[in-house]
């Protein structure tokens, strides 16, 4: 099936506009959150290391009935990379990733990606 469920969130939901349960002529905006933190430390001016843990959740128990359902919750996901410029022209980097989806039924899951890179520039 793929991990792009997992890192995707909010943007490919369907979910900007929906039916609203009181009014069926009437579409509704979910209440939605989306956040990130990150930091960058610079170990050398050739290396450096961040990380970036994010979260997007969809609040929609009062506003939308999808409790039970396998709609989308909330996501979450946490980057780790480090970058090493060995020359003028050539440039590694390493990159682990993690993610977590729980939809309103409580289930949960995860998906785990690593990252390689070897850039040469001419």
């Amino acid at each position: 099936k793929g991990i792009a469920h997992v890192f995707n969130d909010l943007g490919t939901l369907d979910m900007d506009l929906v039916p609203n349960p009181e009014d069926n002529t009437k579409m509704q905006i979910l209440p939605m959150m989306g956040w990130y933190a990150g930091l960058q430390y610079n170990f050398t001016p050739n290396v450096f290391a961040s990380g970036t843990f994010s979260q997007a959740r969809i609040y929609t128990e009062k506003n939308y009935p999808v409790s039970g359902s396998n709609t989308y919750r909330y996501g979450q996901y946490l980057a780790v990379n480090t970058f090493w410029k060995v020359s003028s022209s050539i440039q590694l980097g390493a990159e682990y990733l993690r993610g977590w989806r729980t939809d309103f039924n409580s289930e949960t899951n995860t998906a785990n990606r690593a990252s390689l890179l070897v850039q040469y520039s001419f």
